[in-house]
């Protein structure tokens, strides 16, 4: 291994970053079908962000003066510890991902949480995060829907509701709707299936949704929500992620129904209302897909995203183990 260099990617150098990016996707996205990956963009305002507590260390395998794997280190206040390593499909089982883990243990701070949580997506993946005792604590399903879609497919799959009012809006939530937002998302950070994996659920309030708002413009997405109202009560949400720099595959993110209030067709309306507003987002109208994950224990969220159109293509891995499993020196 005397030919493998580690370097640590300058936050401030464009063209380290993107190389890094493009190894990563590269490197995750090997055989699968359409799967969201972030952008240059969204990575390089990630690494640059200065935000107090945080560190962030990015890293690039390189053996022949050619890349050959990536990966990131994600250290936050009071959560675990997060990291992803890749390794180009045609250098792996070379000692080049070990390398890598024992490059980002010494960049983990004595402070941080001994916790270790990482997203693998294949079996051979989960074989090598098993080698320190990282396993999986939540398995998702990975789904996709084909864009674009009909209106007279969205008209056929709706359920009229007299009691249900839903609000939509691309950017920044109204201000008449950012309190029942700021409400529901904590609800959401609260329900949200997460199997056997450590979680810490922080507060929301109408300045951590405006810092959001704003984090993920600067990141590149362009933010399409909408809250459904139940009796004039505001009892469900869903986010959609338009990346504009890379706006191939839309994301939709998590979708809540209050607890309460499930059960009389919510999910349906804000999934329907909240796909409606693409067509009036122009990075939208380049996109192929929409891409989502559902716990296989969330069976009315499943079968709710298969009569809208989506397929399950795949699993995601969420996998958890300890800081101090990490290797320390190189193979």
């Amino acid at each position: 291994m005397t030919d493998l260099e580690i370097k640590h990617v300058d936050p401030t150098d464009d063209a380290s970053i993107r190389e890094w990016a493009t190894t990563v996707r590269d490197s995750y996205l090997a055989e699968r079908e359409a799967m969201w990956w972030e952008s240059y963009e969204a990575v390089a305002e990630q690494l640059r962000d200065e935000s107090l507590g945080k560190v962030r260390a990015a890293l690039l395998a390189v053996r022949g003066g050619a890349v050959v794997g990536a990966a990131k280190l994600d250290v936050r206040p009071d959560q675990p510890v997060e990291i992803e390593i890749g390794v180009l499909p045609v250098h792996r089982r070379r000692g080049i991902g070990t390398a890598l883990a024992a490059a980002l243990h010494a960049w983990i701070p004595q402070h941080a949480s001994d916790v270790l949580q990482c997203e693998v997506l294949t079996e051979e993946g989960l074989a090598f995060a098993r080698r320190w005792d990282i396993e999986p604590a939540n398995v998702e399903d990975r789904q996709l829907l084909k864009l674009p879609i009909p209106e007279s497919a969205l008209v056929e799959l709706e359920r009229p509701h007299s009691r249900i009012n839903t609000h939509s809006w691309v950017g920044p939530c109204p201000e008449r709707l950012v309190d029942d937002l700021a409400r529901l998302t904590e609800q959401m950070e609260e329900d949200v299936p997460s199997g056997d994996l450590t979680r810490v659920v922080s507060s929301t309030d109408r300045n951590r949704i405006r810092y959001n708002e704003k984090r993920l413009d600067e990141e590149g997405y362009d933010l399409v929500r909408t809250i459904a109202q139940l009796d004039g009560k505001s009892v469900g949400y869903t986010t959609l992620f338009v990346p504009r720099n890379d706006p191939e595959i839309i994301v939709q993110d998590y979708t809540l129904v209050d607890r309460a209030h499930r059960g009389h067709g919510v999910g349906r309306a804000l999934k329907i209302a909240n796909l409606r507003q693409l067509a009036a987002v122009p990075s939208a109208l380049q996109s192929h897909w929409v891409q989502t994950s559902a716990a296989p224990t969330n069976t009315a969220m499943l079968a709710l995203n298969e009569a809208i159109g989506f397929r399950t293509v795949d699993k995601i891995f969420e996998c958890e183990g300890r800081v101090e499993a990490l290797p320390t020196s190189l193979p």
